[in-house]
């Protein structure tokens, strides 16, 4: 998935409980919509991170984010599906994002899916570019 991000919002987003993580109320909200889904499966894709710069783990410079997913994709043999999903990992000083897994939540077929994330966030134009790895089973 690639896309731009929207500038933080104080807060963290609205939606899924999952997202609203932020036990110290010290987050920001990031959104990414309309993202380009690409690989096996095509479409856009609405994200929604929750960055929380309260719990950051000062000794490795990595801080956790909690990210929500929706989106129409195209999937070989099985057409046009809707999904839902969520993240987490932690980004780093370096502009990667590391550490995380991700799994679907909703299926508009049964889809079902789970892996690992990674990627980077350049801060300084607003891009991020995830990559999601790990299987997806067929109904």
């Amino acid at each position: 998935m690639t896309g731009t991000a929207s500038a933080p919002a104080s807060g963290p987003c609205d939606g899924l409980s999952f997202i609203q993580s932020c036990p110290d109320a010290d987050c920001v909200c990031v959104q990414v919509p309309g993202a380009a889904i690409s690989g096996t499966a095509t479409g856009k894709v609405d994200l929604s991170a929750t960055i929380d710069n309260g719990e950051e783990d000062s000794s490795a410079g990595c801080t956790p984010i909690y990210l929500s997913f929706s989106g129409t994709a195209t999937i070989p043999v099985e057409g046009i599906t809707t999904e839902s999903g969520e993240a987490f990992f932690v980004q780093c000083g370096n502009g990667k994002l590391e550490g995380g897994a991700w799994g679907i939540t909703t299926s508009s077929v049964g889809l079902k899916g789970r892996g690992i994330v990674s990627g980077t966030f350049d801060g300084t134009h607003g891009k991020v570019a995830l990559k999601l790895t790990g299987t997806l089973t067929l109904p």
